[in-house]
């Protein structure tokens, strides 16, 4: 088997039904399964993707979150590459085997992912060009500056047309050989929902892979932003920044850590002094001073 497809899915059945729809309708050249891992969903997804015979479906009792739920379907995966695609995903080429065939020649290479655009055809985060680190948050607190000097357009989404080296692959579309999770380990349990994707190409990083960004797979992510108001945005951050603090104590000094994140507190803060005539803008930033406590 070359590939193994696996999404996670959790209360989001007509996505992960076009989801899978596009896998079949873009891809081939190459022999591929399909699994889908569902974190116990109450929405009709069990008897709907239990009758799909072209997926192997398996039913979680809990909620696992996205990164034990993708390594309960590593179990079940027999493919040489291993490709962990998001449930909000739609593939508009063949970009599985664009993305298998570059890690097949390239024995290098650690990791792959495509460009991701969202719902109007518009870049976004297909990749991270660092860790966190005081680089992002000097980044931060300039609003983007350092970065747009430094990168160009190639900050998160590769305008350039040939490979681009990156630190992080979104685990939107995150392929790894089944080699290197083998050497590597998979998702750390440790991370329910956030960075997963971040920790995991860090250690693939720090094993000696390279991990590259591929112009020319192209896969559409819809993504989806906090909703039900400023309650449902503080957890949310909340919910980033503990897997921020996670992500950092397992890869820094204890004493990088704190400046990190006390740098994301004086970028607020900041925030909130400049908006504070801007009541959209300062609330945005409100909600995410209540997230860091």
């Amino acid at each position: 088997m070359d590939v193994s497809v696996i999404v996670v899915n959790y209360n989001a059945g007509e996505l992960a039904a076009a989801c899978i729809d596009s896998v079949f309708a873009h891809t081939s050249g190459l022999d591929f399964e399909m699994i889908l891992v569902d974190n116990a969903s109450t929405d009709g997804s069990r008897s709907r993707f239990e009758a799909d015979a072209r997926i192997r479906y398996v039913y979680s009792p809990e909620n696992l979150g996205f990164g034990r739920a993708n390594n309960l379907g590593l179990t079940y995966a027999s493919g040489r590459n291993i490709l962990f695609l998001n449930s909000d995903t739609l593939l508009r080429d063949n970009a599985i085997k664009i993305l298998s065939d570059y890690l097949d020649a390239h024995p290098g290479v650690g990791a792959v992912g495509g460009n991701l655009v969202d719902g109007q055809g518009l870049p976004g985060q297909s990749f991270m060009r660092y860790y966190p680190s005081l680089w992002e948050e000097f980044n931060l607190f300039w609003d983007g500056l350092p970065d747009r000097l430094r990168y160009g357009r190639n900050r998160f989404y590769n305008h350039g047309g040939k490979p681009l080296a990156a630190a992080v692959i979104s685990g939107a579309d995150l392929m790894v050989p089944r080699k290197v999770l083998d050497a590597c380990g998979a998702f750390d349990p440790d991370f329910f929902l956030y960075y997963e994707d971040t920790e995991l190409c860090f250690r693939i990083h720090r094993a000696g892979f390279r991990l590259m960004a591929l112009p020319d797979a192209r896969i559409v992510h819809l993504g989806g932003g906090s909703t039900g108001g400023d309650r449902a945005k503080i957890a949310s951050y909340a919910r980033k920044m503990a897997a921020r603090r996670c992500f950092l104590s397992k890869t820094c000094t204890p004493f990088k850590a704190r400046l990190i994140m006390g740098m994301r507190r004086l970028t607020v803060e900041t925030r909130l002094l400049v908006h504070r005539f801007h009541p959209e803008r300062r609330a945005k930033w409100k909600a995410y001073q209540s997230a860091l406590g």
